[in-house]
C-alpha cells in the first residue's frame, strides 16, 4: 500500500497507514485538538496524483499519533485511494 503524503498549515506529513475512513500521522501533539478541521492538499507516493482534502482530528496521542477522519476527498483522489 502506497504511502500519501498531507500538505496542510505549511507543512508535510506521510501517513503511518490509512483507508478509506482515514489516516494516521505522526505530528506535535500540541498542534492538534480532536474536532480540529484540516484543509489541504493530498498526493499519493509514486503517482501524479493530487487533490484536496478536508479532515477533522479523531484522535490526538501522547507520543505524536494524530489520527484523521476524512471529510471530503477530490473524486479522482478518492478512485484512486479506493482502488488500492
Amino acid at each position: 500500500m502506497p504511502k500519501l503524503t498531507l500538505r496542510f498549515a505549511d507543512r508535510k506529513y506521510k501517513t503511518v497507514d490509512w483507508s478509506l475512513g482515514g489516516c494516521r500521522i505522526n505530528g506535535d501533539a500540541a498542534q492538534f485538538r480532536v474536532r480540529q478541521r484540516i484543509e489541504g492538499r493530498l498526493q499519493i507516493e509514486g503517482a501524479e496524483e493530487r487533490g484536496e482534502f478536508i479532515a477533522e482530528v479523531v484522535r490526538v496521542g501522547d507520543n505524536g499519533d494524530i489520527g484523521l477522519r476524512w471529510l471530503e476527498l477530490s473524486p479522482h483522489i478518492f478512485m484512486t485511494v479506493a482502488a488500492e
